[in-house]
């Protein structure tokens, strides 16, 4: 899991467990006056918890997959990879001096790589099932759902305004959608169905 922080001089930790442990994932936030600890135990749950100068108390509740920090805001981004569970992207604004936890939006699974794209305007959500793409704001805008197979997705890469290329498990996805932030597309037109090439290694 790779963490990202857009905001200088805070500090941004991953711990993850030894194989079959039984504990806990934890991913560390800390600012200058407060901090953040969130917990992902996959089928026991997990929560964010904020603590500072008063008690600790949790603020966001679910498995915490990844945080992405940008200027005051902490996004905070939850799901469980398990059947047809969905994610969640969740906001907490002035999270260094008055944290406050909104949600913003529900994802079609957990993710399993976020990234915050500049060339289109928000995070790109992979699972393996479906490429989402969620505005600062909160807007959902779906890219794949369901019409192709991501086998192990571990990072992604936008090309122009519509393309997009996922590493997974033994190659490379590219994701053609021409049609995309335009309106979302229709599955009863042939030609508004991502295209999804495959290129291994093999």
């Amino acid at each position: 899991m790779r963490l990202k922080s857009a905001v200088p001089n805070r500090d941004l930790s991953w711990q993850q467990p030894a194989a079959h442990s039984g504990e806990k994932e934890t991913i560390r936030f800390k600012a200058s006056a407060s901090g953040t600890k969130a917990d992902n135990r996959g089928e026991w749950g997990g929560q964010l918890n904020v603590y500072g100068s008063g008690p600790k108390r949790a603020i966001v509740g679910g498995n915490v997959v990844d945080l992405i920090a940008i200027e005051d805001d902490l996004y905070v981004f939850t799901g469980l990879d398990h059947l047809l569970s969905t994610g969640g992207v969740d906001v907490i604004e002035s999270y260094d001096s008055n944290p406050a936890s909104r949600h913003l939006t529900e994802t079609p699974e957990a993710p399993s790589v976020v990234v915050l794209d500049r060339n289109w305007g928000g995070f790109l959500i992979v699972s393996s099932l479906s490429v989402s793409l969620v505005t600062l704001h909160g807007s959902l805008h779906m890219i794949m759902a369901r019409h192709a197979y991501l086998p192990n997705p571990n990072s992604v890469l936008t090309i122009g305004r519509a393309d997009i290329l996922v590493g997974v498990c033994g190659g490379v996805a590219w994701i053609h959608a021409p049609w995309r932030m335009n309106r979302p597309p229709d599955p009863a037109r042939a030609d508004e169905i991502p295209l999804v090439t495959y290129w291994t290694n093999q």
